[in-house]
């Protein structure tokens, strides 16, 4: 049904419930507040080829955009504006895919990783992706603590080559791989990341990468604003502007996706659940 190509396009869908990679290897749930998935209104989602603007509510905003996300609010506005060197499958989410990676390989008894980082690839400043970028990226994704459950296994990123990304392994771990595709290793810009750094900006508030949207603005505790971003590597984004609006009170949300005042919504509420299943206008 269209509503979904809505989603898709905008990389929501594969976001609202996450897998993470635990050291036992296993797939998990990495986080509480994960829901089935949104409710949009089916009106403004068979409309999606023509529409221009797409509104997105959640119930909080996010704690942090870039490496530092760390709840699935958080993910959802970092893969609009950050890319990751793999990538899950959209029809299969255990197939993991190269993206910012062209290809990778196993080396050193899979104690190491090579990858090929795609050529040609604009940052939203209009800066064009280097491999010092991805080991810096990847270095500071395994030194951030809310990704320790994912880089346990990961010791150093070092660049090979103009084309070339070596990732070390403290051990052989075959599913480190599910664990690069997710938000937290996010690829950044080295040299704007610094700046940020040196001038007081907080990275986390004030994201630049090389999604398919790129940040517009932010503010606190009302929305969070992205615009397409037309120089942007694979497919573009079918829709120009995306806005995540932020409700905390989910009746409130209920109520406007109801309206149609809105078209999506992250968070319904188990005393709205029932009432929104039965409204033919609401999936």
């Amino acid at each position: 049904m269209k509503k979904f190509t809505v989603l898709t396009s905008l990389s929501l869908a594969a976001m609202l419930l996450l897998s993470g990679c635990g050291s036992n290897g296993g797939q998990q749930t990495t986080s509480p507040d994960a829901t089935p998935g949104p409710a949009v209104n089916e009106g403004e989602a068979e409309q999606a080829s023509s529409k221009d603007n797409l509104t997105f509510v959640i119930t909080s905003e996010p704690a942090a955009i870039g490496p530092e996300c760390g709840n699935n609010i958080a993910r959802m506005a970092t893969v609009q504006v950050y890319d990751t060197l793999l990538q899950e499958s959209t029809e299969d989410r255990t197939v993991i895919l190269p993206y910012l990676a062209e290809s990778y390989a196993f080396e050193d008894e899979g104690k190491k990783i090579v990858f090929k980082i795609k050529e040609n690839v604009k940052f939203h400043n209009g800066d064009l992706l280097t491999t010092e970028d991805v080991a810096f990226s990847l270095n500071l994704s395994i030194a951030t603590p809310v990704n320790s459950s994912m880089s346990s296994m990961m010791d150093r990123a070092e660049v090979i080559d103009d084309s070339h990304v070596a990732l070390y392994l403290k051990y052989a771990y075959k599913p480190v791989v599910n664990c690069l595709a997710q938000p937290g290793f996010c690829i950044i810009n080295k040299a704007y990341y610094e700046q940020c750094q040196a001038d007081g900006t907080n990275f986390s508030r004030k994201p630049m990468g090389t999604g398919a949207y790129q940040f517009v603005n932010w503010v606190s505790g009302e929305k969070v604003v992205f615009e397409r971003f037309e120089d942007f590597h694979g497919e573009p984004a079918k829709i120009k502007n995306l806005t995540l609006l932020v409700m905390s009170d989910a009746t409130t949300a209920a109520l406007s996706i109801e309206n149609g005042e809105v078209d999506a919504f992250l968070g319904v509420s188990t005393a709205d659940k029932a009432r929104l299943l039965n409204n033919p206008k609401v999936q």
